[in-house]
């Protein structure tokens, strides 16, 4: 194995603004071979960097908190078969991987004791047009898939043990025709939220069944004693565990039905004593900071047009595409954090002969989704809005499906901190009782005097506590031996305080 080289102090990040601090407690630059392009973390385990070493072979690389290697597993698998998942159960200590093999329904678990060099292998098969519409779901000793069939949505529990399945049936009955499962969210060690919408295109309502680790309802849903149209005007939900038998929904919600995934504000639901005691919808228009994304110049005629308009008795709507986080509790309330995108679409042109004469036709494709902004909302716990802050969001790429670029972490006082990162800056925005601290840091890395940076890669994740784990892959301008350009990849433990 190659030499790396470890600094743990010294490594210095810059900062537009010196209101925040950033620590890096952990610096590593990898040799080529033994970088790899994914992480997961494993909190006080470490993190995982995986990849495919070639067609056939997948490599996890566990490193300690140190980022020094402790562990290396080689997953010998049959060609054209895609890792489509992983996931870490930090009271087994134990990694899980998902590939999905070439064909259908066919499928290998590959269950990793992170204190062990070997591994042990599951085939999985799913039944005839059985297909799993998300990933998989961790639940103690089984694996939970979201999966479409014939006969609509169910919920397929595999035992990680023994390989077998059991399908859980949701039961939504009659009661709740076309019933589709969105998601599952793990709330607690035993509790799991079914979040589904069902009933005709244009009137379809928004539920969510709570069960236990085996299956059983413990509450068979949240919003029945919400009426039918404000179920319909929720757009998609997030579930927060704040006790037993009480939850805190939140999402994002439409106006007008018409408008079938715009959303036009923020929802909060607070279920306790078998029925909903709290529910608030917050329109975008009354938001004080949802436009300081486009400058203050801009965001100062927006907010002047819309008070106009509001002085004149008319209703004012906000129209946005958004991905949302599961609410974050602390010592005030909750914390809601969105991510708002736009679709983006590009020409291409092709060449047709029509009746012997040649003509260029023009064609719009999409090209991803670009983002715009982050907010973040504090909500008390009796469903009042407390204050609304601005999060820049500079996506490193524009992803064909909704993801989330921004990392949370809160430890339930009245902080919270959001990082992401887009090519060698890391983004940090650190909320703390209705404010907020918008930081840009420039990393100070290796290079050579004299050569300069042709473009860098990187991703983060939180990792543990307050650190957060960045993956960065940086090339160089200047050619080097063999006529190349200087390709350096590095890892970094960074915290915000």
């Amino acid at each position: 194995m190659k030499l790396m080289r470890i600094l743990l102090v010294g490594f210095v990040l810059f900062t537009t603004q010196l209101a925040a601090q950033v620590k890096t407690v952990v610096f590593k630059e990898f040799e080529s071979d033994e970088f790899l392009s994914s992480s997961k973390s494993l909190g006080k385990e470490g993190v995982a960097l995986y990849g495919w070493d070639d067609k056939t072979t997948f490599v996890i690389r566990q490193l300690d908190t140190n980022l020094e290697q402790k562990n290396i597993w080689k997953i010998t698998t049959e060609k054209s078969t895609r890792q489509t998942g992983m996931a870490w159960q930090e009271d087994k200590k134990r990694i899980l991987v998902w590939f999905s093999v070439k064909g259908f329904f066919k499928y290998r678990l590959v269950v990793i004791d992170a204190d062990k060099t070997k591994f042990k292998s599951l085939e999985v098969e799913f039944p005839s047009k059985t297909y799993p519409v998300s990933g998989m779901i961790p639940v103690n000793d089984e694996i939970w898939f979201n999966t479409r069939a014939k006969g609509g949505y169910f919920i397929y529990r595999l035992n990680i043990t023994s390989g077998k399945f059991a399908v859980l049936d949701p039961a939504f009955g009659e009661a709740k025709p076309k019933a589709v499962i969105s998601s599952l969210s793990v709330l607690s060690d035993n509790e799991v939220a079914i979040i589904h919408s069902y009933g005709p295109k244009k009137k379809r309502e928004t539920d969510v069944k709570v069960v236990d680790a085996k299956g059983k309802t413990i509450v068979n849903s949240l919003l029945a004693s919400v009426d039918a149209e404000k179920r319909n005007s929720i757009l998609d939900a997030t579930v927060t565990r704040l006790g037993e038998k009480d939850y805190a929904l939140t999402g994002t919600y439409r106006k007008n039905s018409k408008k079938k995934v715009m959303g036009n504000g923020v929802y909060f639901a607070r279920y306790s004593n078998q029925k909903v005691n709290y529910l608030s919808f917050f329109d975008y228009s009354d938001f004080e900071h949802f436009f300081d994304y486009r400058g203050e110049k801009a965001s100062e005629k927006i907010e002047a047009k819309i008070e106009k308009k509001k002085s004149k008795g008319k209703d004012v709507t906000v129209n946005t595409l958004s991905i949302s986080h599961a609410a974050l509790p602390t010592a005030d309330g909750l914390v809601f954090i969105a991510e708002y995108f736009y679709p983006t679409y590009r020409y291409e042109y092709t060449t047709q002969v029509v009746n012997g004469q040649t003509r260029q036709v023009r064609e719009r494709v999409f090209d991803g989704f670009d983002y715009s902004h982050g907010m973040a909302l504090g909500i008390s716990s009796s469903g009042e809005k407390l204050w609304d802050q601005y999060i820049p969001l500079h996506n490193s790429y524009k992803p064909m499906v909704p993801v989330k670029f921004l990392k949370t972490f809160t430890d339930s006082s009245n902080t919270v901190t959001v990082l992401h990162t887009t090519g060698k800056y890391v983004f940090s925005s650190v909320l703390k009782n209705g404010t907020v601290n918008n930081n840009k840091w420039a990393v100070l890395h290796t290079i050579e005097e004299g050569q300069k940076e042709k473009w860098t890669n990187s991703a983060s994740m939180w990792w543990y506590g307050k650190t957060f784990f960045v993956l960065e892959k940086q090339k160089t301008k200047e050619k080097g031996l063999l006529g190349k350009r200087t390709i350096k990849y590095y890892g970094a433990g960074v915290r915000v305080d």
